[in-house]
């Protein structure tokens, strides 16, 4: 059962949140779209920058555990493009259309009728964290260097976008999961804490044993809670071949006392 049903949100934090989703999704999806025509370089520059102001709000732990590490990464190689300014993104885009050859290291743009600048890829490869994957072009075939790059580009808006459909919200750290198949009020408050440690703690942390641990707990609660709550099926468990013994007999799994207590895996 996916996690965003488990938390049991209300319907107004649910829409609220899909809400915010959408809008930075939008965001990313029409700059997507914008960077890989590469029409005009105008505005790329603050959208870019504004599509990181609205990532920066959310944080990892809100997403589902198996997309938090990759939420960070991409992330972060967005900050890196917001880096770039309005004559970086018009040299791309001018460079991927009709680079003109100055010389054997760098190129030379007329930005605009007014104004000469010199622009170098060599510069820009390295902010967006490029260098060692296109900086075989600077010596050779620029254009298509800028085509490579703003494809990368492309591709992190892209996987942003993916990524925000894991996108639980800020009341995951907060909301519990609730037990309410368990009857036991004891062992319901038991499962209930450990699940929580379990998701917000050792899962994201990468704490494998901690997770087994806290996971058997869980399992062991509920399998308890089964077998003690119908008589008829504790009898069962009792008279099962690999019920748990003692001096005289089986223990009794519908006892609470210490001395009759079963192990873990005592039953099938």
């Amino acid at each position: 059962m996916p996690l965003s049903i488990i938390l049991q949100q209300s319907p107004s934090v649910e829409n609220a949140r899909n809400t915010v989703v959408q809008y930075i999704q939008k965001i990313a999806k029409e700059l997507s779209c914008d960077i890989e025509e590469l029409r005009s370089s105008e505005g790329l520059s603050s959208r870019v920058g504004t599509l990181v102001e609205q990532l920066n709000d959310l944080k990892a732990r809100e997403f589902l555990p198996a997309a938090q590490r990759d939420f960070v990464e991409v992330r972060r190689r967005l900050r890196c493009w917001a880096t770039l300014d309005d004559l970086e993104w018009e040299m791309l885009v001018a460079q991927s259309a009709s680079p003109v050859w100055v010389s054997k290291q760098r190129y030379q743009y007329q930005l605009t009728p007014m104004r000469g600048l010199n622009v170098s890829l060599e510069s820009i490869l390295p902010k967006v964290e490029l260098m060692k994957d296109l900086g075989n072009f600077i010596k050779g075939d620029h254009s298509t260097g800028a085509r490579h790059a703003a494809k990368n580009a492309v591709h992190l808006c892209n996987q942003i976008n993916t990524l925000l459909d894991s996108y639980l919200g800020d009341d995951t750290l907060h909301k519990r999961r609730e037990f309410t198949f368990i009857k036991d009020g004891y062992l319901r408050r038991i499962a209930e804490r450990d699940f929580h440690e379990l998701d917000q703690k050792a899962f994201p942390s990468g704490s494998d044993k901690s997770v087994v641990i806290l996971a058997g707990g869980i399992l062991e609660a509920v399998l308890y809670d089964l077998l003690t709550r119908d008589p008829a099926r504790g009898a069962q468990a009792v008279a099962a071949t690999k019920a748990a013994k003692k001096k005289g007999g089986v223990k009794d799994i519908m006892s609470s006392d210490l001395e009759e207590e079963w192990p873990v895996g005592a039953v099938d």
